[in-house]
């Protein structure tokens, strides 16, 4: 089993027992995993003869991968989004500027790159990794 982990927190991400697809255009910067929403069954057991399962629910929805993996959702918004993509925002006046941002987080990841010894990927990630981010800032609330 393939194993993908966060490169900079060390956390595992996903495995590939979910349905994937490493999509050329983004040059392996990203993993695009099919997920589904899934009920989990009823946790209740009944210990003595006077237990009743009040709730009658079948259990909880929960999105495989997220809850397979144990993975915390995060409700973010798009500004938020972009000040984790920098750590700090960059704005030119009331204008956003995407490339500053993008500039801060990529070198982060190219430092890690490099010091793991694949310093060969970082132009290709880093083209792939900015397509990404402005296909996921463009349609920010699909996500």
């Amino acid at each position: 089993m393939k194993v993908w982990k966060d490169i900079l927190s060390g956390d595992e991400m996903v495995t590939d027992t979910f349905p994937h697809e490493i999509p050329e255009e983004y040059n392996e910067a990203c993993l695009l995993v099919k997920a589904k929403y899934t009920t989990k069954k009823s946790e209740f057991v009944a210990i003595a003869s006077d237990d009743v399962d009040e709730g009658g629910e079948d259990g909880e929805t929960v999105v495989d991968v997220i809850d397979a993996m144990r993975l915390q959702e995060v409700q973010l918004t798009k500004k938020d989004f972009m000040g984790i993509i920098k750590g700090i925002q960059f704005y030119v006046g009331e204008s956003y500027n995407m490339e500053a941002s993008m500039a801060g987080f990529l070198g982060t990841l190219a430092k890690k790159l490099e010091a793991e010894g694949k310093g060969d990927r970082v132009a290709g990630f880093k083209k792939g990794a900015t397509g990404m981010v402005k296909l996921i800032v463009g349609k920010f609330d699909e996500f």
